[in-house]
């Protein structure tokens, strides 16, 4: 499998490897999985958008009907996070707001601890914890309140007109 970097996100041809369906995508049925890679560039709508029409553009021809589904399996569109951890309206619940969410589940290794706040979770030192951006300070108030990470995975549609509803 090869991942191709097109603008601010990254994409990978794949099976879609969730038990749930979606609008007749079933497990097994081809998908593009959108990467974010973990880079200084905020994860900015417009971006964002670019980087999804040039991936449409990239994988159109592999879809006869030429709607081309793109998933993720991310912490950044982890449900609980919505309300407190992630700033109201910012870039990332933008992002997330574009995925129907068809599972999530609990990290309970706190894989992307070290995304967040550079080093594991495993002997972390809250009290001594990177408290530079309002995401850093959210997630830690969550963790302090004994709330556990998560990840979820999402899909949508994409056609030359954008985004299927």
């Amino acid at each position: 499998r090869k991942c191709f970097r097109l603008g601010r996100l990254s994409f990978e041809p794949m099976p879609h490897f969730c038990e749930v369906s979606y609008k007749g995508i079933k497990k097994g049925d081809p998908v593009v999985l959108i990467h974010i890679p973990a880079d200084e560039q905020p994860l900015d709508s417009d971006a964002v958008m670019d980087s999804l029409k040039q991936g449409y553009a990239f994988f159109k021809n592999r879809y006869p009907d030429g709607i081309v589904p793109f998933v993720t399996h991310t912490w950044l569109l982890y449900p609980p996070y919505m309300d407190g951890v992630f700033p109201k309206n910012g870039n990332i619940q933008k992002f997330a707001s574009l995925f129907h969410i068809l599972s999530e589940n609990v990290d309970e290794k706190y894989e992307n601890f070290p995304a967040v706040f550079g080093c594991p979770y495993k002997d972390a030192d809250f009290a001594k914890l990177p408290r530079k951006t309002s995401l850093q300070r959210n997630l830690l108030e969550y963790l302090k309140q004994g709330n556990p990470m998560g990840q979820a995975y999402g899909i949508f549609l994409y056609d030359e007109n954008g985004i299927v509803d």
